[in-house]
């Protein structure tokens, strides 16, 4: 349900704060990152679930997400990867504490 996830998703959040707080004295960042709908073969799972439920195709499930998502596509796991990269990167040192949302901007809050 929307309201579980919502309370994992202030939990893993308050996780990641609480964290950095304690390992940032030791040079260490902690941050983490809310994916969308990324291309996987669990996902394609997912649309042929849904599609049953919704009598579509798992085509029309996953258009019907790309629809709704603002860049208009579902994201590849290299976007993720990327995003990653950098955050264990040097040059996201001074990024800690954070939750991002790598998700085509799909979510409309990460509480949600």
């Amino acid at each position: 349900s929307k309201q579980l996830s919502g309370l994992r998703n202030v939990a893993v959040c308050h996780m990641t704060k609480t964290l950095s707080d304690q390992l940032g004295p030791h040079g260490i960042t902690v941050n983490v990152i809310h994916p969308g709908v990324v291309e996987t073969p669990h996902i394609h799972e997912l649309y042929a679930k849904e599609a049953k439920l919704q009598g579509l195709t798992a085509a029309q499930v996953e258009a019907n997400y790309a629809k709704v998502t603002p860049i208009r596509r579902v994201l590849q796991p290299n976007e993720i990867a990327d995003v990653v990269l950098f955050l264990a990167s040097e040059r996201a040192g001074a990024i800690t504490g954070e939750s991002l949302g790598v998700d085509g901007g799909i979510t409309r809050g990460i509480f949600l």
